[in-house]
Parts: C-alpha cells; sequence; structure tokens
C-alpha cells in the first residue's frame, strides 16, 4: 500500500491528466451517443435507447412515433398541459398551451406557456 502512494505520489500531474482524460472521452462519448440515437430516431423504433420519460416526447410532439405506440398515427397541432404550483400556502392552478419549455440548472424541465 505504501508503495503504491509513493508512485501516486511522484506523478500526481500525470494521473490528475489521465483522470481529467477519462471524464472527457467519457463526456464526449455520451453526447456523441445521445446525438447519434436521436438523429437515427433509435430512440423511437427501440425501448432500449428511448427515454423512460415519455413526457419529452410529448412536449416535441414524437409522441405518434413510436412503433409500438397504439394512437393512430396524425399530425399533433400543440400540447396543453395543466399543472397546480404552490406559492407559499396557498395553490394554483395553471393551464395552457406549451410555447417552450427547457431543463434548469438541475436538470428538471422548466414549461414555459
Amino acid at each position: 500500500m505504501e508503495s503504491s502512494l509513493a508512485a501516486i505520489a511522484l506523478y500526481p500531474v500525470a494521473i490528475a491528466a489521465y483522470q481529467l482524460s477519462l471524464y472527457a472521452a467519457a463526456a464526449i462519448a455520451g453526447r456523441l451517443a445521445h446525438r447519434f440515437i436521436r438523429f437515427t430516431k433509435l430512440d423511437l423504433r427501440t425501448q432500449i435507447f428511448g427515454f423512460k420519460n415519455e413526457w419529452y416526447y410529448l412536449l416535441r410532439e414524437e409522441i405518434l412515433s413510436f412503433r409500438e405506440g397504439t394512437i393512430a398515427a396524425r399530425e399533433i397541432d400543440g400540447v396543453f398541459l395543466s399543472g397546480v404550483v404552490d406559492h407559499g400556502k396557498e395553490s394554483y392552478l395553471y393551464s395552457g398551451l406549451v410555447e417552450d419549455w427547457s431543463f434548469d440548472v438541475n436538470g428538471a424541465k422548466r414549461t414555459f406557456m
């Protein structure tokens, strides 16, 4: 154990560079794989590549593109969303057509109506 720690102490920059290169390669590979799957629509044709949350496909108006879908193919004109939001001790019901949506810094979706 001490010899391993001594070896690590001799090359801290090389070990840090190695770790950072692994993280960077993993991030790039994941991003490229995601883009490839979305470009080829593999997520719509196979369950293994699809997102587990159907709201993503609903908001992108791709929900009818699933191979195993039971809804007859037709064009979606829009997505209507209703939600209850707590403000302090009161709750408000918001509803309307979704115009745009995005993710916040924590990865949760934000919807704009």
